[in-house]
């Protein structure tokens, strides 16, 4: 797939995700690792007789967290960021089988918080029927 020629000048912001995706990323993917089962917001990678849907995703503040009142919760958080991962498996119409996060907690946050957000996170997990992989 050739390369469509960007402005040097543009921002993330202007490119937006799904254009920065199909634009900058797959092909870039296709022709340095010759990657061809990539996706938008989900991957699919053969094992064996079967196919796998694989996704990661970054959890933005929540929606939740910009209403009055809900600024500081972080079991919204959490649970956001489970469904965030869960929505592109999903879209893809695949089965939930497992999840894996990375949190990137600033040394400052107090305990209760990542408490908080775990709970919401593996809250999520459970109802979704998740397992769960956790990287430390």
């Amino acid at each position: 797939m050739p390369h469509t020629e960007l402005d040097a000048r543009q921002t993330l912001r202007d490119l937006g995700e799904f254009s920065l995706i199909e634009s900058v990323v797959l092909p870039l993917a296709r022709d340095i690792l010759g990657a061809s089962e990539l996706g938008g917001d989900c991957s699919f990678a053969s094992v064996g007789d079967l196919t796998i849907a694989v996704s990661a995703d970054v959890g933005p503040r929540p929606l939740v967290q910009q209403l009055l009142g809900f600024a500081n919760d972080q079991e919204a958080a959490g649970w956001h960021a489970a469904v965030a991962t869960a929505s592109d498996i999903a879209t893809a119409g695949a089965t939930p089988l497992l999840m894996t996060n990375t949190i990137d907690a600033p040394p400052d946050l107090d305990v209760a918080d990542l408490q908080a957000f775990l709970k919401g996170y593996f809250q999520a997990c459970r109802s979704l029927d998740f397992r769960t992989v956790e990287a430390t």
